[in-house]
């Protein structure tokens, strides 16, 4: 017999092969045999709201028990499905709040902490997170981009322009980080070092690369 572990396993193998309603089947088999696996409750409200099935507000009532079990991991995903739907952001930022007073250095939830403040207007308090996470021989591609955002948000563009700098160095080929360039050049009137950034990101199909260059083209 199964348990719910392996049904959610098989059910995110069917994902990864794009094979939806066979996923979800199996994620109902998984809740029906054991309604407090994390990740077969997490995963079937996921697959659900992404199919237009449920509502933000069903997830988040499908899953807020498990706050209890693994308030982590739920923090987590519920955070992440606040962001893709763009609903109770506050709420989500005083759950992020509580997991983090367990979990003090847990990256992930402080990186989504801070995606959370931009989105809610606040860079100076999504900067604060993220100067902290890059604060290492390796920091992650997401942090520098989105600290570099903090920067631009904040009019600190000579803060930007270095930092993309340094970024580039590590992840020389990241097309975000050549429109986010472009973008610092622009702010600056730099129009002939933006057209460079945005003719290079541009070339990797990137959309809003092509979007800028043409935007700056026809202005000049």
């Amino acid at each position: 017999t199964l348990t719910a572990v392996d049904l959610n396993n098989r059910a995110l193998s069917l994902l990864d092969l794009g094979q939806e309603a066979e996923a979800e089947a199996y994620l109902e088999q998984a809740v029906a045999a054991n309604a407090r696996c994390t990740g077969a409750v997490i995963n079937l409200s996921l697959l659900r709201l992404r199919l237009g099935k449920i509502s933000l507000t069903d997830l988040r009532n499908a899953t807020a028990a498990l706050l209890s079990e693994d308030r982590e991991v739920t923090t987590f995903y519920r955070t992440k499905a606040c962001l893709e739907k763009g609903g109770f952001l506050q709420e989500a930022r005083e759950e992020l709040d509580s997991a983090l007073k367990i979990a003090r250095g847990n990256r992930e939830l402080l990186r989504l902490k801070a995606v959370l403040h931009l989105r809610l207007l606040q860079p100076d308090k999504a900067a604060e997170i993220l100067e902290e996470l890059v604060n290492c021989d390796n920091p992650a591609l997401q942090d520098l981009y989105n600290l570099a955002t903090c920067y631009i948000e904040k009019g600190q563009k000579e803060k930007a322009r270095q930092l993309l700098e340094k970024a580039f160095i590590l992840y020389p080929n990241d097309a975000y980080l050549t429109l986010a360039s472009g973008v610092t050049m622009a702010l600056q009137g730099k129009v002939e070092e933006a057209h460079t950034f945005f003719a290079q990101a541009a070339q990797s199909g990137h959309f809003w690369s092509q979007l800028h260059l043409a935007e700056l083209t026809a202005a000049f």
